[in-house]
């Protein structure tokens, strides 16, 4: 409370409170959407995910974009599955599940993998 303030009544213009009047915070105000031990749960899982961000490198990635990404590995080689598109022309566009050795480095890396589609982009 308290975190914008009326500096004219006549023109009713506002600022934002920065310290300039006092502010007030209510404790356990409300009852909460969640509990507070689901709440913690969610935050070491969402401090475990985004993983060590001064080295640039992050351990455990995992991707919200799709369902199953870092979660597919591939059987030949043991590296994960990354989702790409194949576009044949312009009016048909496939899903695919890909290795992601042979995606970046060619069919050399991995020569028995191939492609999986993706039967959920079917439709679409």
């Amino acid at each position: 409370m308290g975190k914008t303030f009326t500096i004219d009544p006549i023109s009713h213009k506002r600022l934002s409170n920065l310290g300039e009047v006092d502010k007030h915070y209510l404790k356990e105000h409300h009852e909460p959407i969640i509990s507070k031990e689901l709440f913690d749960r969610v935050q070491e899982i969402r401090t475990k995910r985004v993983g060590n961000r001064e080295t640039g490198r992050r351990n455990n990635n995992y991707s919200k974009k799709y369902p199953f990404s870092s979660k597919l590995y591939c059987g030949f080689c043991g590296s994960l599955l990354t989702r790409r598109n194949w576009n044949a022309n312009r009016n048909c566009v496939k899903a695919v599940w890909q290795c992601i050795k042979r995606a970046k480095h060619g069919k050399q890396e991995c020569p028995h993998c191939k492609a999986i589609l993706d039967l959920r982009m079917k439709n679409k």
